[in-house]
């Protein structure tokens, strides 16, 4: 089950603020990763069932004949001139095999059959042949496989975008990986929304991942299947991330969200002050519900906690505090420091200073005339 929210770790930059202001998260192209085995690993290919052959090479009429040559072949219940005309028959479906059988035998299509029968008359040659056909079409066909899984790697899957993120906003390493050492910030969303109706969970393995060559080729699965492979499979060292990914068929392309998929904002522990304005004053200019947090270490361990706080622009700051201090303005007080006293907006005391000054200067050019 997908988690309700999903976090993304983000550092302070120019793309970064952009994508904050135009509602969109970036595609990235998985080979610019930080893990040089992300989407690039190889993987290991459980090989084609008889069954699945089968269908794949006599799924028609016009190659009745040939299963029933491979049938025997697989009971060991032939003749020399059987598999003479096994050999023959299936060089001519599956083209890899005709050319291994001429290269081997150093003839030509046109003498193919006249070699197979010179060799099923030496003892030594005829054994030998007869362990070559138990064992060439599935070698041929298991071979096809790894070429063709290749080629969609190379033709689909490596065209295709992905967006990383996290189930926790709370990860240390995390924090110091993709927000620039506790610098930056993480986005919380809601899942609900687009484009994360299709996401895909990272496993994290041990070992080469695995694909079932089997199902691609009769479950219609392929695309599952090989995403999962190719795009959402991480050595188990990278666990603690928690990774969730959402792809899309474009790489290096923004995806534009809803508002409203944005629910929370957490800023850094090392976020320096001024940067943090900046990122607010773009939230708060667009997202009116969005929650605020500010990350700070736990003092009782190696933990992180997040202190939600209202965010209020200049403006705004502004009337809140006239608010709080009319009553003290009234009776004529206009100290900075004895009208900053008890003030608690969620700012520091220098701001709070700044914002009073504003205010009584407003009040002095208001009294002048000016």
């Amino acid at each position: 089950m997908k988690p309700r929210h999903l976090y993304k770790y983000q550092s302070f930059n120019t793309f970064s603020l952009q994508n904050l202001k135009n509602n969109t998260i970036y595609f990235n192209d998985p080979k610019q990763f930080n893990d040089p085995y992300d989407t690039s690993q190889p993987l290991e290919i459980l090989e084609l069932k008889k069954e699945t052959l089968i269908n794949l090479v006599f799924g028609t009429e016009k190659s009745n004949h040939v299963r029933l040559l491979f049938d025997k072949i697989e009971t060991n219940e032939y003749n020399p001139e059987t598999l003479i005309e096994y050999l023959f028959r299936i060089s001519n479906i599956v083209l890899t095999i005709k050319e291994e059988l001429l290269n081997k035998l150093r003839c030509t299509s046109d003498n193919l059959e006249a070699h197979l029968r010179l060799l099923t008359q030496n003892r030594e040659h005829y054994k030998n042949l007869k362990e070559y056909a138990s064992k060439v079409l599935y070698k041929h066909l298991n071979r096809s496989v790894l070429n063709s899984l290749e080629l969609i790697r190379i033709e689909n899957i490596s065209k295709k975008g992905v967006s990383c993120f996290s189930e926790n906003w709370n990860d240390l390493l995390m924090w110091a990986y993709y927000a620039d050492g506790h610098k930056g910030f993480c986005l919380e969303f809601d899942t609900n929304y687009e484009p994360f109706t299709k996401l895909h969970q990272v496993q994290y393995v041990d070992a080469l991942p695995k694909v079932d060559s089997n199902k691609i080729f009769t479950d219609g699965e392929d695309q599952s299947e090989l995403v999962k492979a190719f795009l959402a499979t991480k050595y188990k060292d990278w666990s603690h991330e928690k990774e969730w990914r959402v792809v899309l068929l474009e790489k290096n392309k923004e995806y534009t969200f809803k508002p409203n998929a944005l629910c929370a904002i957490y800023f850094g522990s090392n976020m320096p002050l001024v940067q943090r304005e900046i990122i607010s004053i773009i939230i708060k200019s667009q997202h009116e519900h969005i929650k605020y947090y500010q990350v700070i270490n736990d003092s009782g361990g190696f933990a992180l906690k997040a202190q939600n706080f209202q965010y209020y622009t200049f403006q705004e700051a502004k009337i809140r505090v006239k608010e709080l201090i009319k009553d003290k303005l009234d009776l004529g007080i206009f100290n900075v420091n004895y009208l900053s006293d008890g003030i608690d907006i969620g700012a520091s005391k220098e701001q709070i200073a700044t914002l009073i000054e504003a205010i009584l200067d407003d009040l002095h050019l208001n009294k002048s005339g000016r």
